[in-house]
């Protein structure tokens, strides 16, 4: 009544009766509830998760409390599991905050939330990633109770602060120092298979290693081990152990060819650096390729040299896409810090007098200058550089004209690429030659003419410098290729 009477005394005018009358019919059929029931039978049902996705905590040490919330009442007591998903060390705990060992925990009906702490073991082996930190991801499961569910996926607003994840991700701190990189030195080599000196394969290492230790290597290709090759090492089912002492930089042994006296041809041995153990990190170049070249078959090698080569700059119209660099000491490749800086070169190749069915090895062989630059450029890339040679069918380019805006397309798969090794390169280094296979190109091509692009990866900013033909004879660029002379 106390509502019908402030209506009334809003209105500028009384209400007649049988306006009033009415009023009290509605509210009579309108009814009302004296006896309200809620309970989990006529709710949906509360979803449980993790109050926060993330944590960090020391090697060895407890962390800072970790809490699991509802988001609405509980009417009854629930249980569940928390669980490290994804763990390399056993002895890993979670406890209750005051000091009780479980992975089994329970939120009660009057709780909205529970909370837990997580001990991870110090187990004095470095088990973390490169920047020194250990991945432990938990979840919530086994959940035990009626009227709540655990939530599969993040629920609520982060814009409100009130969100419930379905996973934790810990950090934890290693207490033991970062492990070497360890690669392979380069990607390929080439051996005469009447070689009096084992080809020398060297894997290197960012810094010394602390501890003794095994590498595996997968041994595959070609050629067959005890049969082409043999190792300083066993090779047991195309795989051999690789062992290695504390304080090394870098990890030498020999493949030495068997000189069979028959033409065979070419093979290669293949080998990966499968497993590295606890004690390094994989670098870069995994993979190192060796070929095994038949001192028995009849072959002539032929140099050839460029016939053009040129740099454009410029990408997508920028305002340098009309430079050209044909008449340049050099040869630069750099993805640039913009479109105006991002340059690539193109170099072109006579094949006249060479028999494409009788070529069995084909190099475009570029050579460095200005390592100053080159060492800048991967140390801003933060690894080694990989230039990319790729084949282009157009030959009608010329090398004074050539620009961004007028230069012919290539393919997108690229012909070979090239690696270098920042692990052990300084700019002292000087006229270091890298070499692209292109036989399978060259075995197909027809035309007379090798057209090939050169690009490298992000070198924010930095420029790396091929020799040109201008730069000179002994060091333009040029093709290598081994024939067939029967």
């Amino acid at each position: 009544m106390k509502i019908i009477s402030k209506y009334y005394k809003n209105l500028p005018e009384p209400v007649p009766g049988c306006v009033f009358a009415l009023l009290l019919v509605l509210l009579a059929s309108c009814g009302t509830d004296d006896n309200p029931s809620y309970g989990m039978e006529r709710e949906p049902g509360a979803a449980i998760g993790f109050l926060q996705d993330t944590a960090v905590v020391q090697e060895g040490e407890v962390s800072p409390e970790i809490y699991v919330g509802v988001s609405k009442r509980l009417f009854n007591r629930v249980s569940f599991e928390v669980v490290a998903d994804s763990s390399d060390v056993e002895g890993d705990v979670f406890m209750r905050p005051e000091g009780h060992a479980d992975s089994l925990f329970s939120i009660e009906s009057n709780q909205k939330m529970m909370s837990f702490v997580f001990i991870p073991k110090d187990d004095k082996e470095y088990n973390g990633n490169k920047d020194g930190i250990r991945k432990v991801k938990v979840v919530l499961r086994d959940l035990e109770g009626d009227g709540a569910f655990l939530v599969e996926s993040n629920k609520g607003s982060k814009d409100d602060n009130n969100q419930i994840f379905a996973e934790l991700t810990i950090d934890v701190l290693e207490n033991e120092p970062i492990p070497p990189f360890i690669q392979f030195a380069k990607g390929n080599g080439k051996v005469q298979e009447d070689s009096p000196e084992p080809a020398k394969v060297t894997l290197a290492l960012s810094e010394a290693t602390s501890t003794s230790g095994t590498l595996g290597i997968k041994i595959s290709g070609t050629a067959v081990a005890g049969t082409d090759f043999t190792t300083a090492f066993p090779v047991s089912n195309g795989y051999m152990q690789l062992p290695y002492t504390a304080g090394a930089t870098e990890i030498e042994f020999g493949i030495t060819p068997v000189d069979n006296e028959e033409i065979t041809g070419n093979k290669t041995v293949v080998l990966r650096i499968d497993d590295i153990g606890k004690n390094l990190f994989p670098g870069n170049i995994m993979k190192y390729e060796l070929e095994i070249v038949d001192d028995d078959l009849p072959t002539k090698v032929s140099g050839i040299p460029v016939e053009a080569d040129a740099w454009t700059r410029g990408r997508n119209g920028s305002g340098n896409s009309d430079d050209n660099g044909g008449s340049k000491t050099s040869l630069v490749a750099s993805d640039g810090n913009s479109d105006n800086d991002f340059r690539e070169f193109y170099l072109k190749f006579d094949l006249e007098g060479t028999d494409p069915e009788k070529i069995i090895d084909a190099r475009v062989v570029l050579t460095t200058i200005r390592e100053s630059n080159w060492e800048g450029a991967e140390t801003n890339y933060g690894g080694p550089t990989t230039q990319s040679l790729y084949y282009v069918s157009d030959d009608s380019w010329e090398e004074m004209t050539i620009t961004a805006n007028t230069k012919p397309a290539s393919e997108t798969d690229p012909l070979a690429t090239f690696t270098s090794n920042y692990l052990i390169s300084s700019s002292s280094d000087s006229n270091i030659e890298h070499d692209f296979d292109v036989t399978e190109r060259l075995q197909a091509e027809t035309d007379g003419k090798l057209s090939v692009r050169l690009t490298t990866v992000n070198t924010l900013g930095q420029r790396i410098f091929y020799a040109s033909k201008e730069t000179g004879e002994q060091v333009a660029p040029k093709l290598i290729i081994t024939e067939r002379l029967d």
